[in-house]
């Protein structure tokens, strides 16, 4: 089970079955449950799921049932619940003072790129609703005037899974409940697909900023700038996304053109994120030897991307304003040109 993939048909097909220790396909209940999800969690989805089918055949097998099933169904998502964790209040004043000045240095880096940036605040929130309501507020615009950043100490996500179980004549429910706990930082952002094929449109609506205070140390340093750096070019990215869509000829090709676009998103803004970290680094002696952080994965894994690697090459190549007018212009190109691996 190596990936996820939306849910295209309905209950009415008829129903397979797959060897139970076989590559078990796993999909969303819908497309905006999909959207919503963060990437690093699906993943985490994938590898929890394997485990949890042994335990549920283990339950079984205790009840008299045979070792194994003869097949197990797709497996379905059907909800994940984020329930955010408050920041530990201990040095965390000294944090977003710290936070506050890499985003000023990040934009002075980056100030003749044309990038437009947010107003950015700080919110420290003392309840998990209270961080919930601030993070999910909705901005239906890319151009973002101002964006908060509220500080968590992590994320944690129930995730839940449903199938089907084949004992003989014999069709048992299968439910799992995954817990996943999510350091890093992310701006909150929702995709919707409307309309019909030939007059497709994608829309994205834009919350706020999670800054989780639990992680490796560099990733919880450069969070916050590099999150505003999304804030910054989302309008690009929203017009590259618009582009692919409307030359999608089918709705799974215009799921995969969002994903196209996201994609290309983390790698502009890692690739150039990577390139002003080191500068960073380098001008204000932080001292991070990201060579032996990158080797014992103490870092987030964008650090471990091989297309990011070549974006910031790229970016090394050309500079950060060249980056930006090639995202903006021709992105084509530009995911020619630094070499990406796209799919």
């Amino acid at each position: 089970m190596r990936s996820i993939r939306n849910i295209i048909y309905h209950s009415s097909q008829i129903q397979q079955f797959y060897p139970p220790l076989s590559e078990i396909p796993i999909v969303f209940d819908s497309y905006e449950l999909q959207s919503t999800t963060p990437e690093l969690i699906q993943n985490a989805i994938v590898q929890q799921v394997p485990p949890g089918l042994l335990q549920y055949y283990s339950v079984l097998a205790a009840k008299g049932f045979p070792s194994l099933p003869d097949g197990v169904s797709e497996l379905t998502i059907t909800s994940v619940e984020t329930n955010y964790i408050p920041p530990s209040t201990q040095n965390l004043e000294q944090k977003i003072q710290t936070a506050q000045k890499t985003i000023e240095h990040m934009k002075g880096f980056l100030s003749n790129t044309g990038l437009k940036f947010p107003e950015v605040e700080f919110v420290v929130a003392r309840t998990s609703s209270e961080i919930t309501e601030g993070v999910e507020e909705k901005v239906e615009s890319a151009d973002i005037d101002k964006i908060a950043v509220y500080p968590v100490q992590l994320t944690e996500y129930n995730i839940k899974v449903e199938g089907k179980a084949k004992y003989g004549n014999q069709i048992l429910p299968i439910e799992m409940t995954l817990r996943v706990r999510e350091g890093g930082g992310e701006v909150e952002k929702r995709t919707d697909l409307t309309g019909k094929l030939g007059d497709l449109n994608v829309a994205f609506t834009y919350g706020n900023i999670l800054w989780a205070q639990q992680g490796p140390s560099q990733t919880v340093f450069e969070t916050p700038a590099l999150e505003v750096l999304h804030a910054a070019v989302a309008p690009i990215a929203e017009q590259y996304a618009k582009q692919l869509v409307e030359e999608a000829n089918t709705i799974e090709e215009a799921r995969n053109a969002v994903q196209r676009s996201d994609l290309l998103d983390e790698y502009v803004v890692h690739g150039i994120g990577r390139y002003w970290f080191k500068n960073l680094d380098n001008t204000w002696n932080l001292g991070y030897n990201m060579d032996k952080l990158i080797q014992q994965k103490q870092v987030s894994s964008w650090w471990l991307d091989s297309n990011v690697g070549k974006m910031e090459r790229y970016v090394a190549q050309v500079g950060p304003a060249t980056i930006i007018e090639m995202y903006r212009t021709n992105p084509g190109r530009l995911i020619s040109e630094a070499g990406l691996n796209m799919k």
